[in-house]
């Protein structure tokens, strides 16, 4: 798995920016890419399970992830992400 930093978006929204995580970079027989990983919210940050994001690293990649799990801590909240 890959450090990243990023953007989350919602329909070309910004949700948050600032989101540190670990992803790893998958080739489908289909030809797509997909990512899967978890990643880190700073303070105020929101997901609900099973929302499906953008993903924009601050490398210029770019995916659509799918929320699959979500942990609310005290220093915020943990996502775990998917292919939509």
């Amino acid at each position: 798995m890959d450090a990243f930093n990023g953007t989350l978006l919602r329909n070309g929204q910004v949700l948050s920016e600032g989101v540190n995580g670990r992803l790893s970079v998958d080739q489908l027989p289909s030809g797509e890419v997909a990512w899967t990983g978890f990643f880190a919210l700073p303070p105020g940050g929101y997901v609900e399970l099973g929302d499906v994001l953008d993903l924009a690293l601050d490398d210029g990649r770019s995916c659509k992830i799918k929320v699959e799990r979500v942990n609310q801590t005290n220093a915020g909240m943990s996502v775990s992400f998917g292919r939509p």
